[in-house]
């Protein structure tokens, strides 16, 4: 596991490993409950928004954004650069 992001309110956290498998886990029961399509890159960072209402996981040159409840795609941002290595929402 190259990468650990917890949900604000503690019950979900997402991991990234080194070859970029995202996957979301139960805090109580330590289970998978979702794996994310898989991304190319070691570091490429994955973030809860504050409210917890969005998954932000970097795809090569693009941000993609998720429903954190259904971890359905809502919306894809795209970058200039592959260099991003860390962001957060506002």
């Amino acid at each position: 596991v190259t990468l650990v992001s917890f949900h604000p309110e503690g019950h979900q956290f997402v991991t990234r490993t080194g070859n970029g498998k995202v996957s979301i886990w139960d805090t109580k029961s330590l289970k998978c409950i979702k794996t994310l399509e898989s991304t190319k890159g070691y570091y490429c960072p994955v973030a809860f928004s504050h409210t917890g209402e969005s998954l932000a996981i970097k795809y090569e040159n693009e941000v993609h954004i998720f429903d954190s409840e259904t971890y359905l795609k809502k919306e894809t941002l795209h970058t200039t650069s592959d260099r991003i290595a860390l962001f957060y929402f506002k």
